[in-house]
């Protein structure tokens, strides 16, 4: 897959859901940055799971889940944030 595609899945399955851009994820790694900061990274979740319980051969009960979100660390000397967005 192409850099330009898994830019475009990013946008589409983990970004637009949260109501974020590319523009504002530049924004907060921007205003994070600075002095005493020595790493500053994102993170992506996207998590889907489906159960389904059966009882003689019948199915009885099912569920979905869906977890989904972007989140920063940022990291200075020995101390870690956390932040997810949106």
């Amino acid at each position: 897959m192409s850099h330009s595609a898994q830019l475009n899945t990013v946008q589409q399955h983990l970004l637009e859901p949260a109501g974020l851009t590319l523009a504002t994820l530049e924004q907060v790694l921007g205003a994070v940055a600075g002095p005493g900061v020595d790493l500053a990274d994102l993170y992506f979740e996207y998590s889907r799971g489906e159960g389904f319980s059966l009882e003689d051969g019948i199915v009885r009960d099912g569920s979905y889940s869906l977890e989904q979100g972007v989140g920063i660390r940022v990291v200075s000397g020995e101390k870690n944030r956390f932040r997810l967005l949106g």
